[in-house]
């Protein structure tokens, strides 16, 4: 594999107040001519954690978010764009301004408008189905990982992985988590964990995990 790398001059950079976008335009040539042509929309901007801080462009960015599932009252799992664009406006107009993508990645038009609309979004990588401690199913959530990563990493509005819903962090999901912390070492990752499934893990929990995130404490406990 090659790579290839550019500079941009003084862009505009990409946050959720400010969504600016780029066309990007690849061309592959060969002996002087073009065999294929990609095009896609693409935002600048860095993610970074300084100091247990999480920033964006070198500042510190506050997420008030919600869990997302790509569900409709009428029609179920069938979403049109325009019913897409109305759950993000009403998102909007209720002051939200991050979106977790709950069990699995979300359909890819969703993030095309959030990349538009200016929202960040946790992207879901879909690995806590199955059994989490069984070497067996490395292979499927290495798969799944590398899916996710191909589809979404180009997308400015992600801006961290999760490893898994609410599965119990294992040797296993660790690999996951390694694998997609190496694949992308440009955005965070977190193991989403549930309740006492987290209190039993966090004694021995990895070094390289980037961000804590418990589900379902509780109100003392916050």
């Amino acid at each position: 594999n090659e790579s290839i790398s550019f500079r941009v001059n003084n862009p505009e950079l990409w946050t959720a107040e400010t969504p600016v976008l780029y066309f990007l335009n690849l061309h592959l040539v060969k002996k002087n001519s073009v065999i294929q042509t990609k095009s896609q929309v693409v935002g600048i901007r860095e993610v970074s954690i300084e100091n247990v801080v999480l920033k964006l462009n070198g500042k510190p960015i506050k997420l008030r978010g919600i869990n997302h599932h790509d569900t409709n009252p009428e029609y179920g799992k069938t979403f049109t764009k325009e019913l897409l664009c109305q759950d993000l406006s009403l998102i909007k107009r209720a002051n939200i301004n991050f979106i977790r993508t709950a069990h699995y990645p979300p359909d890819r038009r969703l993030l095309d408008m959030c990349d538009s609309m200016g929202f960040y979004v946790q992207c879901e990588v879909p690995v806590c189905s199955g059994d989490v401690r069984d070497t067996a199913s490395l292979k499927p959530m290495m798969d799944r990982a590398e899916a996710t990563l191909l589809r979404d990493r180009n997308h400015p509005s992600v801006i961290i992985w999760s490893i898994g819903n609410e599965n119990v962090y294992t040797p296993v999901t660790g690999m996951v988590g390694q694998y997609v912390q190496k694949s992308d070492s440009t955005r965070p990752i977190c193991y989403p964990q549930m309740g006492h499934y987290f209190d039993e893990a966090y004694k021995s929990f990895p070094d390289f995990l980037d961000l804590y995130t418990p589900h379902y404490r509780s109100a003392p406990w916050m």
